[in-house]
């Protein structure tokens, strides 16, 4: 991860995490894979709302381009009994 980007993550991770949703991974979206991810992003909005419009679906796949940074956090929280 580039080094501009791991001093945000860095920064975020000091915030309160409401709960300790860990363990987690932050992913970074490559320049490189727009059109993949606007698959994903559009592929999420069927999902969504199978009713959804073509412009709908349009605006999905628009999302994917809209910056030249996207990170993506995934965690698992640990559930209590």
């Amino acid at each position: 991860m580039r080094d501009f980007l791991r001093y945000i993550v860095d920064a975020g991770l000091r915030a309160p995490d409401h709960g300790g949703p860990l363990p987690y991974r932050v992913i970074e979206v490559l320049p490189e894979t727009p059109e993949m991810l606007a698959d994903v992003f559009e592929a999420e909005k069927c999902y969504r709302d199978p009713h959804a419009s073509e412009e709908d679906h349009a605006i999905a796949r628009e999302h994917a381009a809209r910056t030249s940074a996207l990170l993506g956090v995934e965690c698992q929280p640990a559930l209590t009994p």
